[in-house]
């Protein structure tokens, strides 16, 4: 099958390069900066839980 001749390109979420996705669904330019993010949502939701914790 011929490979479709389309370039997606998209601003990495974490570090801001500009980048040629390989799939519709890529957000970031590395696996680091998956990781970064992935990092920073858990830190949040561990925020998040701390606060509900503390209110109640």
């Amino acid at each position: 099958m011929p490979g479709i001749a389309l370039e997606i390109r998209r601003k990495c979420k974490v570090c801001g390069k500009v980048f040629i996705a390989k799939t519709l669904d890529s957000q970031f330019y590395c696996k680091r900066c998956g990781d970064v993010f992935r990092k920073w949502q858990l830190d949040a939701k561990k925020r998040e839980e701390t606060l509900s914790r503390i209110i109640l």
